[in-house]
């Protein structure tokens, strides 16, 4: 075994040999050797060549995503110039109409003023032939309470006989004097919704209106003469719905309503009065104060009302 061992290797030896002789005989196989080796180098470079073309690529696309995102900006640019370019026009015609308006409202003013010191005029005057109405009013209720004064005295109580000197005479004039005509009483005919605040109650339906005192489409109580007047409100609500009103004169109060229910399903009402004193054309009426539900209740059955009448007046 140990002899066909040797021998293997010995001709491998020789094949070797007779290989390396043969490879100097023929020069074409170093030749095909070296080709081989350059296309080994070609390959390596080929795939480095591809790898910085793919790095290429991807800068490529790169700078492509930027430029596009240029080009929308730049359209947005431009969409933005043409904006503050009306924005600028825009700011110009207002400028214009404003100085417009200016002037526009400098006209109306004085319009305003004139017109207002026309109708203060004529205010003046229907306030002068009112007063004159009044007046001469007056002057015949105290030619009519003269001629009837010595009936008066004639048929006075006998505890008061023993006075019927000359100053109780003039007392007794100024006390019949001081009664003048004036008296108003109204009801709500329907319901009240959606109330604001300092929203004017306007009774719609007048039962009595002795001076025309009352003002049914505004439901305002303008004082005909200057005296102490006593005044009534009620105001009816409907169940967990608080209505609270008050009785003002020119804006201020002096008394106030608070219907409140406590459940039950109970329509709550209040009512309170007041007495004051009231000058000529100063007014009263009755607002709300703060509505806490829906509905102020009102009918032909005259739950909520406003009245009031003169106590006597300054004359």
């Amino acid at each position: 075994m140990k002899r066909f061992f040797l021998l293997l290797v010995s001709g491998l030896i020789c094949v070797s040999l007779s290989l390396a002789h043969n490879l100097e005989r023929y020069p074409e196989v170093h030749q095909w050797q070296a080709l081989l080796n350059q296309m080994d180098v070609f390959e390596k470079e080929h795939a480095r060549y591809r790898e910085q073309i793919e790095l290429l690529e991807m800068r490529v696309k790169v700078a492509e995503s930027k430029i596009s995102e240029m080009q929308s900006l730049k359209i947005k640019l431009k969409t933005q110039e043409k904006t503050i370019a009306r924005l600028n026009l825009l700011e110009r015609r207002l400028k214009r109409a404003e100085h417009l308006l200016v002037c526009t409202v400098t006209d109306l003013r004085c319009e305003f003023l004139l017109k207002s010191d026309k109708e203060e005029n004529a205010v003046k005057a229907n306030m002068t032939n009112e007063m004159s109405k009044v007046i001469i009013y007056q002057k015949s209720n105290i030619h009519r309470l003269r001629s009837n004064k010595s009936k008066f005295i004639a048929e006075a109580p006998s505890s008061f006989k023993y006075r019927r000197d000359e100053n109780w005479q003039v007392n007794v004039e100024r006390r019949i004097d001081r009664t003048s005509r004036v008296a108003f009483s109204t009801y709500l005919s329907h319901l009240l919704q959606e109330l604001g605040r300092e929203h004017v109650i306007v009774f719609d339906q007048v039962e009595y209106n002795e001076g025309n005192g009352y003002d049914k489409l505004l439901g305002i109580f303008t004082c005909p003469v200057s005296g102490t007047y006593f005044f009534v409100a009620s105001m009816l609500g409907f169940p967990n719905q608080p209505v609270h009103t008050e009785i003002v004169l020119d804006g201020s109060k002096t008394a106030g309503m608070d219907s409140d229910s406590t459940g039950g399903g109970e329509f709550p009402q209040g009512t309170n009065i007041a007495i004051f004193r009231c000058a000529l054309g100063q007014r009263v009426w009755v607002r709300i104060i703060e509505h806490l539900g829906t509905k102020v209740y009102g009918d032909q059955d005259r739950f909520t009302k406003f009245a009031g009448f003169i106590l006597w007046s300054d004359e």
